[in-house]
């Protein structure tokens, strides 16, 4: 019996020592799981990938030289055309009594031939007398036109200068609000005028550069203030015109100055900690400052808006008044000028006709209405032009890929009524669609100002992955294009080579390589926004933000999972979420990317 007890004693006891084991393991919290990366050294590349088509090298834009509503079209999308065959035509009924009226004058003309020829009667020469007493009051008109004028304009540009004084006078006192205002924040004029901000600005001082670039902007604002009261001050209205267009300039300065200190004042008051207690500073006091401010800036913009409205009346009236290099040609007084001329001309013209009429006839006269003959004939001839112009002609060999009107509608200069190509050419253009995300990845594309091309690798599917060309943008267009409400801009890129097996490019890109090529043709294209060499990189997913700051989580210890938290400054965003270090972190290192608890 006692042996059975003591075994029994044991074997309670291995059991009560398996069950708090067991119980211990349970209550023991998981073990932490880290995913982990390694800093890396290498290449890192940055690319897009929009989708483009083929397009034709010679596609060729067909629309009529004159404006009008389409009578004809005689082919569809797809025929083959020759060079000379007519496409379509114009309702030419405005064209044909063009030519009618043509017709007349040239009979006219030659009827005058024929009448001057056989001599002038009493009834022809008082109706050329009539002619001269018109030609006579229409230069009055336009000389006393001209004169009205001339003093109408004097007065606009005087008035204009004048406008412009009290415009620049009136920017000044918004400008001192402002600055008034400004120093209630900085204290820099006043250092007792910002006592409700100083202490949170003493702290903000401490810990960035917000407030000492405020009190820069502010103290530049001012010093071009003082210089704008002084060019401003002194205007009337007997001022030199270059004096007042000089103070212009500098009103303008200070503004944009005043400006600038309003931001960068709003920006310090935006940082400011309203949460401690010991600044004594709620947020309710700085929204109500930053409106303040908010309200300046909306009135020096208006002062800015208006001096730029004054100028631009300047600009008008030295324009309508000849003032300007080079625009007296396109004034109104120009015109005016030009109209007095004119009649003058038509004056002496009516004059020297009239003595024709009643001199005998001569040889040199007889030539004169021989001239108007040929001058008729000439305008005919320019009428059944014009008419020509109603007709579209094929202008070489081809196939037509679009028509963008039909019979009965009204063409536009901006939109081409039919679309050929040459199909005798062949093809290596790409046209792309970048999205607004994507395009300011694009650098500068013309190579001479970038110092390097923006190259490609285009795949076309038809021809398959295994044959990939080199390619470089030659064109963006500046306009955007709205596809399904997403902005994109059209870019084009001229293929200029062909991708080896190992990777290099084959720059000798002949007629040949491309024969397979087809416009329309879908192409997969990759463009190489940047690359940078010899870089540390890390996955973009084990860089977070803590407290405003970038921050890296190594891995310093792996039995115990210690982790160091490392300030880092990031670079270049690359392909496959990697991103570029360019401090904070050593090769090697191991980055948390994941922490699962």
């Amino acid at each position: 019996m006692r042996i059975l007890s003591k075994r029994n004693v044991i074997i309670g006891a291995i059991l009560i020592v398996i069950f708090v084991l067991g119980a211990w393991k349970l209550s023991r919290p998981a073990p932490t799981q880290i995913t982990t990366a390694k800093v890396e050294r290498g290449k890192l590349v940055q690319s897009i990938e929009p989708s483009g088509t083929i397009k034709t090298k010679s596609e060729i834009n067909l629309n009529f030289d004159a404006t009008g509503r389409i009578a004809t079209i005689n082919i569809k999308v797809g025929d083959i055309v020759k060079a000379g065959q007519m496409l379509a035509k114009l309702d030419t009924k405005n064209l044909d009594s063009s030519v009618m009226q043509a017709s007349a004058d040239l009979a006219k003309a030659k009827g005058n031939l024929a009448a001057y020829e056989a001599g002038s009667t009493p009834e022809t020469i008082a109706q050329y007398e009539a002619d001269v007493q018109k030609a006579e009051a229409n230069l009055l008109k336009a000389q006393v036109d001209l004169a009205n004028l001339k003093a109408g304009l004097a007065q606009t540009y005087k008035n204009a200068y004048e406008n412009q004084i009290t415009i620049l006078q009136g920017a000044l006192a918004p400008m001192e609000t402002a600055m008034t205002d400004i120093d209630s924040v900085l204290g820099v004029e006043s250092t007792s005028a910002n006592d409700t901000f100083d202490k949170a600005i003493t702290s903000l001082d401490n810990s960035s550069f917000y407030y000492s670039q405020a009190k820069v902007d502010f103290q530049i604002a001012r010093t071009k203030i003082n210089d704008s009261k002084t060019a401003t001050n002194a205007l009337n209205a007997q001022s030199n015109y270059a004096d007042i267009e000089n103070a212009g300039t500098k009103i303008k300065s200070a503004l944009d100055a005043v400006a600038t200190s309003l931001n960068s004042s709003w920006t310090v008051l935006d940082k400011l900690d309203t949460l401690n207690s010991s600044h004594n500073l709620s947020a309710a006091t700085v929204t109500a400052k930053k409106t303040t401010l908010d309200t300046n800036k909306a009135a020096v913009t208006t002062k800015k808006t208006a001096t730029l409205a004054g100028e631009q009346s300047i600009a008008s009236a030295k324009l309508n008044y000849g003032q300007e290099s080079g625009a007296s040609g396109s004034s109104q007084v120009a015109q005016y000028e030009a109209s007095v001329k004119i009649y003058e001309a038509a004056l002496a013209g009516a004059q020297a006709t009239l003595a024709i009429k009643k001199a005998p006839p001569r040889e040199v006269d007889l030539q004169s209405y021989k001239a108007a003959v040929s001058s008729a004939q000439a305008a005919l001839f320019a009428a059944n032009a014009n008419r020509g112009k109603a007709i579209i002609y094929a202008p070489v060999d081809g196939v037509i890929t679009k028509k963008n009107n039909e019979v009965g509608e009204t063409t536009s200069a901006a939109t081409p009524v039919l679309i050929m190509i040459d199909n005798t050419d062949w093809q290596n253009e790409v046209e792309v669609n970048i999205s607004e995300a994507d395009i300011s990845k694009i650098r500068n594309i013309i190579a001479s100002n970038s110092g390097k091309p923006q190259s490609a690798k285009v795949v076309l599917d038809a021809l398959g992955p295994e044959q990939s060309f080199y390619a470089e943008i030659v064109e963006i267009d500046p306009a955007q294009t709205v596809i399904s409400d997403v902005v994109y801009y059209r870019a084009k890129l001229k293929i200029l080579g062909k991708y080896k097996n190992d990777g290099t490019v084959n720059m000798v890109l002949t007629k040949e390589n491309l024969q397979a090529i087809k416009p329309g043709m879908t192409a997969s294209v990759t463009i190489y926004t940047d690359e940078r060499d010899n870089v540390l990189m890390i996955p973009e997913r084990a860089v977070i933000v803590k407290d405003g700051k970038k921050i890296a989580r190594v891995l310093t210890d792996k039995k115990t999972n210690k982790i160091e938290e490392k300030e880092v400054v990031t670079g270049l965003r690359g392909n496959e979420g990697m991103i570029e270090i360019i401090s904070g972190l050593n090769e090697g290192e191991e980055v948390v990317t994941f922490i699962k608890n």
